[in-house]
């Protein structure tokens, strides 16, 4: 399944936004005419929002999830793979269980993040690999999901890590984050 993030063909009603419990406010993507990006939001350290946009079908594991995206400075644009969806007390949807395959400057990052006793989202990182990406370049940042294991590529550089902990089912998609990223389409196959 293709989605185009541009103006006049973005799909809304087979996406939902959602927040991560790490952050705080819950903003809206800014729509642009070719895709969607971060919006300005003083109250994150980075000066933008994270937001990310799902799928409403849950997967299960052998899938693949490729996203068009560029970034600028420090920002991070991921693929997102969240075990469960749930309204907050204001009715916003979060997620608090869940892996991140970021690209940014300095190379490909696999997260790992999960509610941890006292409510705070843990997180660990699983694979740093560090190889310079141009900001301002478009990339495609693809992601292979398996019962055991997380491949993540950009960039003609292709790593996979294992992943014992991966979710039976889950819900997959994009996140900007850690300043100014945009998304321009989405394949899940």
């Amino acid at each position: 399944m293709r989605f185009e993030f541009g103006k006049d063909n973005r799909s809304s009603s087979d996406l939902i936004t959602a927040y991560s419990y790490r952050f705080d406010p819950a903003l809206p993507f800014v729509q642009r005419d070719e895709c969607i990006e971060a919006p300005e939001c003083k109250e994150y350290r980075d000066g933008y929002a994270s937001i990310s946009l799902l799928h409403i079908q849950k997967y299960a594991p052998n899938i693949t999830i490729s996203a068009e995206c560029d970034f600028e400075g420090i920002a991070a644009p991921l693929i997102m793979i969240a075990r469960e969806l749930k309204p907050d007390d204001s009715g916003i949807v979060r997620y608090d269980d869940y892996f991140e395959v970021v690209i940014y400057k300095k190379g490909i990052n696999i997260w790992r993040l999960w509610p941890g006793e006292n409510g705070k989202i843990v997180h660990r990182n699983l694979l740093r690999l560090v190889t310079p990406l141009e900001t301002g370049k478009r990339y495609t940042l693809t992601v292979t999901v398996t019962e055991n294991s997380i491949s993540a590529e950009a960039n003609g550089i292709k790593a996979t890590i294992p992943a014992p902990d991966m979710f039976d089912s889950f819900y997959a998609g994009v996140t900007v984050c850690e300043g100014m990223c945009r998304f321009y389409n989405m394949e899940i196959k």
